[in-house]
């Protein structure tokens, strides 16, 4: 399978900075570096298997196109969508969070 190009958008960009704040103003400096590198392989395998995601959040307020795709170790998702020639990454949310609302906006 063919990895397709990434594209970030601002809204994950912040999120993933988000994170990382977190964990600096916590001192906890290698979460920190680990959430960098399980974020690395969930990125990569989302690349190669865009397909793989859930689209079960999407599908609960009636969209099809935005999936989902857990990250290990660490209670976040990615939420993306495949297009012909990349894939976007939209967010990466705390499961905690009311994502089928932030869905629906």
């Amino acid at each position: 399978m063919t990895k397709r190009s990434l594209a970030l958008n601002p809204g994950a960009d912040f999120d993933i900075k988000d994170v990382l704040s977190h964990y600096q103003a916590q001192q906890a400096f290698q979460a920190g570096d680990v959430f960098l590198i399980e974020l690395d392989r969930c990125l990569k395998f989302v690349q190669t298997f865009p397909k793989a995601g859930s689209l079960r959040l999407a599908q609960e307020i009636g969209r099809n196109d935005i999936r989902t795709w857990p990250m290990n170790k660490f209670p976040f998702l990615l939420l993306y969508k495949e297009t012909q020639s990349h894939v976007d990454i939209l967010r990466v949310l705390h499961q905690s969070r009311d994502i089928p609302r932030w869905l629906k906006d």
